[in-house]
């Protein structure tokens, strides 16, 4: 007789601890869904918010080519130096003929 209530008291525990067991067990599985789906939703605002930066800073950098091609597209004396054969003049030359171009720009 005292097996069969140690094996209904063994019964009522699990059926106990499954009792407290499962909703804590889905509680928490909601609550890592919501944390979940909250992170990947700040992270999707942060790589748009890194895209819109980089695309920024590239949009910069080419106005600032374009600039620097304005420039050289309109000099004469760089349309010069850029057609010169390099192999007659000394390397002396060439570093002096550079330096003044880019010294006056």
């Amino acid at each position: 007789m005292k097996k069969k209530k140690t094996g209904a008291l063994k019964r009522k525990m699990l059926f106990g601890m499954l009792l407290i067991l499962i909703p804590v067990l889905g509680v928490v599985t909601l609550l890592f869904w919501q944390t979940r789906s909250a992170l990947k939703e700040e992270y999707i605002r942060t790589a748009h918010h890194d895209l819109r930066e980089v695309s920024r800073n590239v949009d910069e950098k080419v106005d600032e080519v374009y600039a620097m091609s304005d420039v050289y597209a309109g000099t004469d004396e760089f349309e010069d130096y850029a057609e010169t054969i390099y192999s007659k003049r000394s390397s002396s030359y060439k570093k002096e003929r550079l330096s003044v171009f880019m010294s006056r720009y």
